[in-house]
């Protein structure tokens, strides 16, 4: 019982890893580089700070209903870039 939930929490630990070294990624990129990679966000929210928060929804299949990430933009800058990154804590997928 013990190295299952050892073997669990390896796995997952290593894919929030993989995520976050992706979503790293489109750090300093246009946005629309993400609606290239994952589509439409499923969600877009203007923060109170001025900030537009855009939520994909990513690795969807029969078996799971995917991850959610969130990529935060300033929208006044032209081209609106990523400057930060979200991911669910544990993110179990």
């Amino acid at each position: 019982m013990r190295k299952t939930f050892l073997l669990i929490a390896a796995c997952a630990l290593m894919l929030s890893s993989c995520v976050s070294n992706q979503l790293r990624g489109f750090v300093g990129e246009p946005i629309h580089e993400a609606y290239l990679a994952y589509g439409e966000p499923e969600d877009i929210i203007d923060l109170p700070d001025g900030r537009r928060a855009y939520t994909f929804r990513f690795g969807t299949n029969a078996i799971s209903e995917g991850c959610r990430m969130t990529l935060i933009t300033d929208p006044t800058k032209q081209p609106e870039l990523v400057e930060d990154y979200r991911v669910p804590k544990g993110l179990v997928c």
